[in-house]
């Protein structure tokens, strides 16, 4: 089954794409694209986590150097995107709709996501599971924590503290390669 997604890269990036025919996050490509920015304001064990995660869900990827996923919405507040206020966001910058199969991406729940990397990473811990948390938030392993695990539980009514219901639920996805012929649509915003 194909995925039909949304993802926002810079113009060096979509360049990349058209002459390579695929795009992959390798270290020094993160200031090629809209990465770089998120990366760069605090938030690069929360990409390697996800990277992690990926690892552990979907087959490895072609390249070894892959270094960071690309990021896309399936939904956002419930709705299909593009949305009014994501071009916004994203003023300048190109968005991509694609269609890519399930088996490439892994999707998870953006607001629990955001949750995690506010702090709620620590929610209902002590002391001594806080520096557990956070050795694993930092080097992932197969160390099993509930709360990182439910971000992948989408469409969920009620959890541990944590609830969304699935008409406004926002969903990424993340994956390692984008190639030319996943690209439906390629519009400047």
């Amino acid at each position: 089954m194909k995925l039909r997604l949304v993802t926002y890269q810079s113009k060096e990036a979509v360049a990349i794409l058209k002459r390579d025919g695929v795009l992959r996050l390798r270290e020094a490509d993160q200031e090629k694209t809209s990465l770089g920015e998120f990366h760069n304001e605090g938030f690069p064990y929360a990409y390697r986590f996800m990277l992690w995660a990926m690892r552990k869900r979907l087959p490895a990827p072609k390249y070894e150097d892959t270094y960071y996923p690309i990021w896309a919405w399936q939904t956002i507040e419930g709705k299909t995107p593009p949305t009014p206020h994501l071009d916004e966001i994203h003023k300048g910058k190109i968005r991509l709709t694609i269609e890519i199969e399930e088996s490439r991406a892994l999707l998870s729940d953006f607001d629990m996501f955001c949750f995690l990397l506010s702090g709620g990473l620590y929610f209902n811990t002590s002391r001594k599971e806080k520096k557990k948390y956070e050795d694993a938030w930092r080097e992932p392993d197969e160390f099993f924590y509930p709360n990182l695990e439910q971000m992948f539980t989408l469409h969920r009514k009620r959890g541990n503290g944590y609830a969304c219901s699935a008409q406004k639920e926002t969903i990424q996805a993340t994956f390692y390669e984008l190639f030319l012929e996943d690209v439906v649509e390629c519009r400047e915003v």
